[in-house]
């Protein structure tokens, strides 16, 4: 009886780690929409916790950048000039 017991809780266990290890095997990938279409000459969206690339176009192009940017990084200089963090 004792065997039969210690059989079966191997098994048991050998079943549970296999479900367990293998939730995937047989399922369908998962889909990734198309990237959006707008009116840019180039783009790049970016997961900012991990670096991730999730979708770009032109992303190794040399461009200008947009005017928001450089607005707001003058703001950014300013303000630090202000502080005395940078010269």
């Amino acid at each position: 009886m004792r065997l039969c017991l210690k059989s079966f809780c191997h098994f048991f266990i050998i079943v549970f780690s296999l479900f367990v290890m293998l939730p995937n095997v047989g399922a369908e990938p998962l889909l990734t929409p198309a990237a959006p279409e707008i009116a840019a000459k180039g783009y790049v969206l970016m997961d900012a916790s991990t670096g991730f690339v999730i979708a770009s176009e032109n992303a190794h192009e040399r461009l200008e950048p947009a005017s928001l940017t450089k607005m707001l990084t003058a703001y950014i200089v300013e303000y630090e000039i202000s502080k005395g963090s940078i010269t």
